[in-house]
């Protein structure tokens, strides 16, 4: 591997959840080791609670504040901070603010950048995403893509285990 910089137009933005992700950083450009998406996260955008099972994931906050519930633990990420998720523990985020915020997700070993490919629509240069991709068909189409990349969610109807951020 030779060392490359990837600039802040470069990538292929795609619209997943209502919200806009670019891979900066794949397992081919790495080796393997890490993978680095950033994504642009509308008001009350964000997964349903799930887990990884074979990769660490990383929050990095650029703008705005993210609200990361993991396992019991519910952090207020502001510009700068970091959170931590380690694999097999059930999190989700959330923008629960009015506007937009910008972070970066990083994950190692990479490969869930797999999943964002092939669950995530190419979106339209400065165009919002449409709302129709974030409903009960996107989430069960979701729900089977992420089983191939190791990522599961409990039983998303039953509130006693899938808590919702508010």
């Amino acid at each position: 591997m030779q060392p490359f910089i990837i600039r802040d137009n470069e990538g292929v933005p795609l619209w997943l959840n209502n919200d806009t992700y670019t891979i900066k950083l794949d397992k081919e450009n790495t080796g393997g080791n890490i993978s680095i998406i950033q994504g642009f996260v509308g008001p009350g955008g964000g997964p349903i609670w799930h887990l990884h099972e074979d990769a660490d994931e990383i929050f990095y906050v650029l703008d705005g504040q993210l609200t990361v519930r993991a396992g019991e633990n519910i952090f207020q990420a502001n510009p700068g901070d970091f959170v931590y998720v380690p694999k097999g523990i059930y999190h989700q985020f959330r923008n629960n603010s009015i506007k937009p915020i910008k972070i970066l997700l990083m994950f190692s070993p990479a490969g869930f950048e797999g999943f964002f490919r092939e669950t995530g629509i190419v979106a339209k240069e400065g165009v919002t995403p449409p709302l129709h991709i974030h409903d009960a068909e996107a989430n069960r189409r979701a729900i089977k893509i992420g089983g191939k990349y190791l990522s599961f969610v409990p039983d998303f109807e039953n509130p006693d285990i899938n808590p919702n951020l508010k």
